[in-house]
């Protein structure tokens, strides 16, 4: 994982990088960003450059001058996410109902888990069109020609 930390330029090169796109897809100058954020040229150069790391509120000015989102200045669309990063979104994504129960059935054995997958396909809607239902006596029933008569 290291090599692919080191592969990677550093995140002040990738704002500066991804500030002067936008800036330039907004037709501005340095000066024209280093203006409305109250800097001089010179240090909106520099961070620009990637010589310089703005601070949080910095990133949150740079972001408001240029019309864009912080995400895109940290370059997170194009970072890699590492390996088991999915999963962590999947838990974090899930509703805290489902975080219990999750947490509920890592408790279980090994036939109480079989019990509740039994149940759980049994309520899945597709079992039904699967045809996996025996045929009860209604159908049965239904199959007998009606009495002629009366």
């Amino acid at each position: 994982m290291s090599a692919q930390v080191e592969a990677e330029p550093k995140l002040s090169v990738r704002i500066g990088a991804a500030a002067r796109e936008a800036r330039k897809r907004a037709k501005l100058t340095q000066e024209d960003v280093a203006e409305r954020l109250g800097f001089a040229p010179e240090v909106y150069g520099r961070m620009e450059r990637g010589v310089t790391m703005p601070s949080v509120p910095t990133l949150k000015k740079i972001c408001q001058a240029l019309g864009v989102t912080a995400s895109s200045l940290l370059a997170v669309e194009t970072m890699k996410p590492p390996a088991r990063s999915a999963s962590r979104q999947a838990k974090q994504e899930d509703s805290p109902e489902i975080r219990r129960l999750l947490r509920r059935l890592r408790t279980l054995s090994k036939p109480q888990l079989d019990a509740i997958r039994i149940v759980a396909n049994l309520m899945r809607p597709d079992s039904v069109n699967r045809g996996s239902r025996r045929p009860t006596h209604r159908k049965s029933k239904s199959a007998k020609p009606a009495p002629h008569g009366k």
